[in-house]
């Protein structure tokens, strides 16, 4: 879904949008569309699945639209910091309101008992956090993205490579299982996987989409009750290694 970003990036340097508006604009688009899976109405919920899409589509654009008006080469710290915010609002509300719409549709309690692990795999916010220190340390000079210290903090997180690309693509994760799966359950799979699931089970209906619907939490639920663990002790050694959890930061 990547190659419709670069017409969609022509009209935003046209109609002369900031990589900052563009990100607005897709925390707001797929904010909107996770509250419309809330629905039980077919047409509400398609209408999610294509707002929640925008707003994906969106978030490719607002970093184009940042390396054509900057260049690749220049790291703009409010700018990545921006993006993760957006991150951290609209992915746990997207899984949010996806599972409570679930359990609307089918009428499965497991729906809403693996709301919560689902949440909390989404908002990850041990690694959102890391990725919000990194960028305040790259901002105050204290960390060099060039430096080896951050090549062994900075790649360790579901979707690492969207840090990697903002860096000008120093730092890129070899291909593979672990990739995929990096991709899958953390950035940009649930904004893609979620959509298209829900597209699915209301073309089939009856007990087959009731199926799929439920099937796909546990899917979800299972990984990120399997990763969450090494996800907090990595990420809790990160600090460490970057000296946050032992020294305070530099002044400015």
């Amino acid at each position: 879904m990547a190659w419709p970003s670069i017409y969609v990036t022509r009209v935003a340097l046209t109609l002369g949008l900031s990589a900052n508006q563009v990100t607005l604009l897709s925390v707001v688009s797929s904010l909107a569309g996770a509250i419309c899976f809330l629905a039980v109405d077919s047409w509400a919920r398609w209408l999610g699945i294509g707002l929640t899409l925008w707003g994906y589509l969106l978030d490719l654009v607002d970093g184009e639209v940042a390396r054509y008006r900057t260049g690749r080469d220049r790291l703009d710290p409010a700018g990545m910091f921006s993006d993760y915010v957006g991150h951290v609002l609209h992915h746990p509300t997207l899984f949010a309101c996806w599972s409570i719409g679930v359990y609307r549709v089918t009428g499965e309690a497991v729906s809403l008992w693996l709301s919560p692990l689902l949440l909390l795999g989404a908002l990850a916010a041990p690694l959102l956090a890391k990725q919000v220190i990194l960028v305040d340390l790259l901002r105050r000079g204290a960390l060099g993205s060039n430096s080896q210290v951050f090549a062994q903090v900075a790649i360790d997180k579901p979707g690492e490579q969207g840090l990697s690309d903002a860096l000008g693509g120093e730092i890129v994760e070899k291909p593979g299982l672990r990739a995929t799966l990096s991709q899958a359950f953390g950035y940009p799979g649930p904004l893609v996987i979620l959509p298209l699931v829900t597209a699915i089970a209301d073309v089939v209906r009856g007990g087959v989409g009731k199926a799929v619907l439920v099937g796909t939490q546990v899917v979800f639920a299972t990984a990120y009750a399997l990763n969450l663990p090494r996800t907090l002790r990595r990420n809790f050694h990160s600090l460490q290694e970057v000296g946050w959890l032992t020294k305070p930061p530099p002044k400015e």
